[in-house]
């Protein structure tokens, strides 16, 4: 994060989603699409191609000074998460599995760094703490051509604590 703005925050959190969750969980990707472009966010187009996909988008246009130094800030980033299945149980679970994996990236997987220090370091930055903090779903039915489809559709936020210091 060569300077801390919403850009290098929503980079970082998407490194941290794309992180190899299969040496955690023996599973693949949490999800295989995330965008952190706010159009897409806030027009979230998905198809049968990729049919879970991820957004995110913070809400914090803030820039910190590079005089600051030794300074603590928090951002909110915001994730979406849009889906399409036939099956409505299939629905739920996703919903839930990608609530806790969220979760638990956020808990732990940004401790890899050496020195129990934050993998998301350099020498301006440091991503002090990520906290999961509340989300909220639903599960659409949507009758079409060709069947009944669900609509899945979870949203949610996380703070970012950011330590800013200047040699």
């Amino acid at each position: 994060m060569a300077s801390l703005d919403r850009k290098n925050i929503i980079d970082a959190v998407k490194a941290l989603f794309i992180a190899d969750t299969g040496t955690l969980y023996g599973e693949t990707k949490l999800i295989n699409s995330i965008s952190v472009k706010q159009v897409e966010f806030d027009k979230a187009k998905i198809d049968a191609k990729t049919p879970y996909k991820m957004f995110l988008s913070t809400p914090d246009r803030e820039k910190v000074e590079t005089r600051m130094q030794n300074a603590d800030y928090a951002f909110t980033v915001r994730y979406r998460v849009e889906g399409l299945t036939v099956d409505p149980d299939e629905a739920w679970q996703k919903l839930d599995d990608i609530d806790e994996r969220i979760d638990y990236l956020c808990d732990n997987q940004m401790w890899s760094g050496s020195n129990l220090g934050s993998y998301f370091t350099n020498s301006l930055s440091t991503i002090n703490d990520m906290e999961f903090q509340a989300s909220t779903c639903d599960v659409v039915r949507e009758p079409s051509e060709k069947g009944t489809t669900w609509r899945v559709h979870l949203e949610g936020t996380i703070r970012v604590e950011v330590n800013r210091t200047r040699t």
